[in-house]
């Protein structure tokens, strides 16, 4: 038995079927094959309707053929130049499936894809956890939107999201504070943002700052007092000389203010004992 195409609906149907399941017409010992082009073709076909070959049709043959009788190969073509019947290939058998196999096949393909997928997010979650631990010690805004663009559906992204609005207040407050430079600003800087990139920057505006307002008085005091509070400051060998200078001056000053003093209060004691002093009376006159 084997599968040949019904000639009047086209469908697949087997050789040996007593009519075709799909419009009716009568299969067994009923279809023949053009020797030509190989289409099969009603019995009683004279002419084949895809090569156009013409057939010596038999009809008492065919009206005398039993129902029983095999289904013939070929019919005789009415041409010369027909192909002979030796030439027809023979159909291959068809190969019967295998729904076992198949069924096995689709099993291994799809545990395949799951340990991809597993595999892949698991990668992915590693990756995921290793970069947010990196945010830790981190307070650049760019790594930040990096992290939330890479992922955006990660368990960690509100507490990203808000130490990245966080990030940029504080971006903000710096831009003010560097348009109105303010040393008490500056400290309370420090003090809410101890883990900002402009710590460092905050603490040189500082010191700046703090010799400025020292070297404008110019006391020993005010050199003191920068001294103490910027011990490794970028000012502090020309603190301890300039504080020198200024003892100095001011000792100077103190002994010239005392002299002065002395000065005066001699100056006052002598005006004082002139005035004090009784005049002398002239002796008389002898007669």
């Amino acid at each position: 038995m084997s599968m040949i195409t019904c000639p009047e609906c086209k469908q697949p149907v087997s050789s040996k079927a007593p009519t075709c399941p799909h419009c009716g017409v009568r299969i067994e010992n009923n279809v023949k094959r053009c020797p030509v082009c190989n289409t099969y073709v009603l019995l009683d076909s004279t002419e084949c309707p895809n090569c156009k070959a013409h057939f010596v049709v038999d009809e008492a043959a065919t009206a005398a053929r039993p129902a029983t009788e095999p289904m013939p190969v070929e019919t005789e073509p009415a041409t010369a130049n027909i192909a002979s019947a030796d030439q027809i290939p023979e159909e291959e058998p068809t190969k019967k499936d295998t729904p076992w196999y198949l069924l096995l096949l689709a099993i291994i393909i799809i545990g395949i894809g799951a340990y991809l997928y597993w595999d892949n997010y698991q990668d992915k979650l590693a990756s995921e956890e290793k970069a947010f631990a990196l945010l830790q010690n981190c307070n650049d805004p760019l790594s930040f939107e990096d992290f939330i663009a890479r992922f955006p559906n990660s368990k960690h992204i509100d507490e990203v999201k808000e130490r990245l609005a966080g990030l940029h207040q504080e971006d903000a407050t710096w831009t003010e504070l560097c348009r109105n430079l303010d040393v008490n600003a500056l400290h309370n800087f420090i003090d809410t943002h101890p883990t900002s990139p402009y710590i460092k920057v905050a603490l040189h505006k500082i010191d700046s700052l703090d010799w400025r307002k020292a070297d404008q008085l110019g006391t020993k005091d005010a050199y003191d007092e920068y001294i103490l509070q910027h011990e490794d400051g970028l000012y502090i060998s020309e603190a301890y000389n300039a504080r020198d200078n200024a003892r100095r001056r001011e000792e100077q000053a103190r002994r010239d203010s005392l002299a002065a003093v002395a000065k005066r209060d001699s100056i006052a004691a002598a005006a004082e004992a002139a005035t004090s002093t009784p005049a002398e009376t002239p002796a008389p006159a002898a007669e």
